[in-house]
């Protein structure tokens, strides 16, 4: 019997069910638009299915604060709000 990742245990058949799901699989199967097997991510921010780079960045613990306030407050994300300050840039 062989382990998933969760640690559960995965019968031989079930090993097999899954090895037969993944050979059927077609190209447009792996777009990273459709639900299940392939690419993973988070969707493009430019609607074009490219990538969207990923800017990270260290702040001090009140500036968060304040990043997570201003967030709630706007019923969005921390990330949505600092990319709308650096629009304004």
């Amino acid at each position: 019997m062989g382990r998933m990742t969760s640690g559960h245990g995965m019968t031989d058949g079930e090993a097999e069910a899954w090895a037969d799901r993944f050979e059927r699989l077609e190209l447009e199967d792996l777009r990273p638009s459709r639900p299940g097997p392939g690419i993973r991510g988070r969707p493009s921010l430019n609607g074009l299915e490219k990538h969207s780079p990923k800017v990270q960045a260290r702040v001090p613990q009140p500036l968060y604060d304040k990043l997570t306030r201003r967030a709630r407050a706007a019923g969005t994300t921390v990330s949505a709000v600092l990319r709308e300050a650096i629009e304004k840039l």
